[in-house]
């Protein structure tokens, strides 16, 4: 790319510092020219959708400076009631509970600017949603919805309408990631148990150190934060929940400036960015670096995104919570591998009403959730659930007795057409984990 844009003159003279350990990107020194052309390059106009309290649309996160006109495919329009302006940057809005989608409570757009608000230089914080949303969020053509909010029951799939809202959204391609809720640190339900979404838990940040021997030291983070919730899965405990964890303690994101940063009706300071924790906070650098895979991924389904992030998590040290991965699911988002994860665990719609068979629901009850007559699923069979092609494997034993489980499972290569993988299993003395086969070869792309 710098090539493209330098033609004959010497890259390495304009290249101030170049991306190697998080996104593929460089900072240079460029004339107008190069500056024009750089922003005649086709880009991907990947649009996220957040349901939240709203934004602040004044803020600098969301500005559109230098923006490209609205995309093509937006089919919204900006609904923001009053004191609300969008632009190139804030493309839509709507408002569902109040009169504006102006946020006049905070976590809207700390959230939002966290999802993928503009880089703000020295940002610094000084000492309603229904599932009539969810329908025009799909109509509008968005790619990603992100919802950190409490909206959550813990009802059947057919009564809650999150779940319905989000199984239409998987089924016209659209991932939706949502928080996990602030219930913790006991062992307790957590927000949504939807296995076609992905659920996110808080954790510090992943925090290093170099030592005086230049070497890199790791300070036993990043953690499970103590506020958030806990799985396992409480209606299909054969899925795993919850699904990744990501930074959702002291964050630093825009904030509305009507309301006080402390929630306390004292302080009558104004800021433009605040200091916030909570799984709400960990949500939105999932829904990010799910949009930055979209911009490689176009085509992907959300299972396959939902995939590539779990695998490529990093592995987290085992919690001292007696739950252990159902504190933090697959691990803490890795945003450097997970473009490339090589495999993926894609699951269709088909699979996921024939999983809804297999749990006993009728076809009255799967018409609710998918809103399409059931005419594909086979006979109920409830140890079938496990089967679901889900890129994380549980299983609910009782305790000193010895049991035996099969999982199945599809992978499809997105990696080197022609590959070879090997299973490489960390070893428990209470378990024997065996994988048939040990390796798999494969010789072109998508090959299943």
């Amino acid at each position: 790319m710098l090539q493209q844009i330098f033609h004959e003159n010497n890259a390495t003279n304009f290249l101030i510092h170049s991306n190697k350990r998080s996104f593929n990107g460089f900072v240079a020194m460029l004339t107008n020219q190069q500056k024009d052309k750089i922003s005649q390059m086709e880009e991907s106009d990947v649009i996220v959708g957040v349901l939240d309290t709203g934004v602040w649309p004044k803020s600098d996160s969301f500005k559109d400076e230098g923006f490209r006109p609205i995309p093509k495919n937006w089919k919204g329009a900006c609904v923001g009631g009053n004191n609300f302006t969008c632009n190139n940057k804030i493309i839509g809005a709507r408002y569902y509970i109040e009169d504006s989608a102006r946020d006049a409570d905070g976590h809207g757009s700390h959230t939002t600017s966290t999802v993928a608000g503009n880089y703000v230089h020295k940002a610094r914080c000084d000492s309603s949603a229904s599932l009539s949303a969810f329908d025009d969020a799909i109509a509008n053509g968005v790619s990603i919805i992100s919802i950190s909010l409490g909206l959550y029951s813990q009802l059947n799939f057919e009564e809650d309408p999150i779940a319905i809202g989000s199984f239409h959204a998987m089924a016209g391609g659209i991932l939706t990631v949502n928080s996990v809720g602030n219930g913790g640190p006991l062992p307790t339900s957590i927000s949504s148990v939807s296995m076609w979404m992905l659920s996110v838990v808080a954790s510090t940040l992943d925090r290093k150190f170099i030592d005086k021997s230049k070497t890199i030291k790791d300070l036993n983070a990043p953690m499970v934060a103590d506020f958030s919730t806990r799985g396992p899965n409480t209606i299909v405990p054969e899925i795993m929940k919850p699904g990744i964890s990501a930074s959702g303690v002291d964050i630093l994101a825009s904030f509305s400036q009507v309301v006080s940063p402390s929630n306390n009706e004292c302080d009558k300071r104004s800021l433009k960015y605040n200091i916030i924790s909570g799984t709400s906070i960990s949500c939105p650098h999932v829904v990010g670096i799910a949009a930055y895979m979209k911009t490689f991924h176009l085509g992907w389904s959300p299972s396959a995104i939902k995939s590539a992030i779990m695998t490529s998590a990093k592995p987290m040290k085992v919690s001292n919570d007696e739950v252990g991965e159902y504190a933090y699911g697959s691990g803490h988002v890795n945003h450097v591998h997970v473009v490339h994860p090589g495999l993926i665990y894609d699951i269709s719609l088909d699979d996921y009403i024939q999983m809804l068979c297999n749990l006993g629901y009728d076809n009255k009850k799967i018409k609710l959730i998918s809103g399409k007559n059931n005419s594909s699923s086979n006979a109920t069979d409830r140890s079938l659930v496990r089967d679901l092609n889900y890129p994380a494997f549980a299983i609910d034993v009782k305790s000193r007795i010895p049991f035996t489980i099969k999982f199945e499972r599809t992978v499809t290569n997105v990696g080197q057409p022609k590959s070879n993988y090997k299973a490489s299993i960390l070893p428990n003395p209470k378990i024997k984990i065996t994988v048939v086969s040990e390796t798999l070869a494969f010789e072109s792309l998508y090959e299943k």
